[in-house]
């Protein structure tokens, strides 16, 4: 993501995908980099990047660096962190599960923020669960169901990823209280890959996600605290 200063004080964090860089790979720009950026609002209203580009003679790249490993970790961002077992955070960072479920409101008031997913050393026992679920899909809103072998791929970590890691950079969405009607519609249930009576009774939506470049190394923990990547 990206910082965008408007005047003396405010900030606002902005997500970008990787494919938006321009003139350099995602391995060069190192965080606390100064960068030129076009946004625009994309189709649900968000500010979006559609160009981002190192600034000239900026002093933060990883160009002008001696050791680019130690430039990441000296500029490191703090942020919200969470931690999930696979296969579900498999699911979360790769864009499928879009609905995170809690019996309590750890999430509330992280509307618009961007946060990390941490990958837990366990597998959550949901008894194969959530593959009936993604392997039926959402009839009422034409998604298909899901084979075994994309399942395969999407409740697994990418080359390079390990578990007891923090993987993945979210932006979160509002936060509710649903029934359990509302819960066990087909929607909700493929948003959230478990059925409606097992999941939490507040929804947070999960707008985005994406791998990060490199994972980082961490313990787990339970409820929302900060990691640096």
């Amino acid at each position: 993501f990206v910082e965008v200063r408007s005047g003396a004080h405010a900030r606002e964090q902005i997500f970008f995908h990787r494919s938006k860089l321009s003139g350099m790979r995602a391995n060069e720009l190192v965080a606390g980099a100064q960068v030129e950026v076009r946004v625009r609002k994309d189709s649900g209203g968000r500010l979006e990047c559609t160009t981002v580009r190192l600034k000239a003679n900026d002093p933060s790249s990883s160009s002008s660096s001696s050791n680019g490993e130690s430039a990441v970790m000296e500029n490191g961002v703090t942020l919200p962190c969470f931690s999930m077992n696979m296969p579900f955070a498999g699911l979360l960072a790769h864009g499928i599960k879009s609905i995170e479920s809690r019996n309590h409101t750890m999430f509330e008031g992280t509307e618009g923020k961007i946060a990390l997913l941490h990958v837990g050393m366990r597998t959550y026992p949901d008894g194969g669960k959530h593959r009936a679920i993604l392997s039926h899909g959402d009839p009422h809103n034409h998604l298909p169901g899901m084979t075994d072998e994309e399942i395969d791929r999407l409740t697994a970590l990418p080359k390079g990823f390990s578990r007891g890691s923090v993987v993945a950079i979210l932006e979160l969405g509002p936060t509710r209280l649903a029934s359990l009607e509302e819960r066990s519609t087909d929607a909700v249930q493929r948003g959230c890959c478990a059925y409606g009576a097992e999941m939490g009774r507040y929804l947070t939506e999960v707008r985005r996600s994406e791998w990060l470049v490199h994972p980082t190394k961490a313990r787990g923990f339970p409820g929302l605290k900060t990691a640096t990547v």
